[in-house]
């Protein structure tokens, strides 16, 4: 057994625990230009909410992608990256950071 603890999972749930009532699909895709296409919200005309990341980042970058897409979720379809948007997304990092640190600390007592 591989004991591991996955960063995009403690995200997730800081953003669950945040904002219960919104609802998105999350999807990790390849063989799209990294350079051009990181991560994308995408509000769909039925409600639905959809996001893409690109897989082919380092496990930061993907935490700090998904950290972003999660951001535009919570903040809404018009709010584009303004004071809602820079709100979530900063709360979401910081929480992020601290139980990250928490859970390193308990690891290895």
């Amino acid at each position: 057994m591989i004991d591991y603890i996955d960063p995009i999972r403690v995200l997730l749930t800081i953003f669950e625990e945040r904002y219960p009532e919104k609802q998105a699909q999350l999807d990790f895709v390849t063989g799209i230009n990294k350079k051009e296409f990181l991560g994308d919200t995408c509000f769909g005309e039925d409600g639905k909410i959809y996001i893409q990341v690109c897989i082919e980042q380092t496990m930061p970058q993907l935490v700090d992608i998904v950290a972003h897409e999660l951001a535009h979720v919570a903040a809404g379809k018009t709010a584009g990256h303004g004071a809602k948007f820079q709100e979530v997304y900063n709360y979401l990092n910081t929480e992020f950071n601290k139980r990250m640190e928490v859970i390193g600390k308990k690891r290895s007592a």
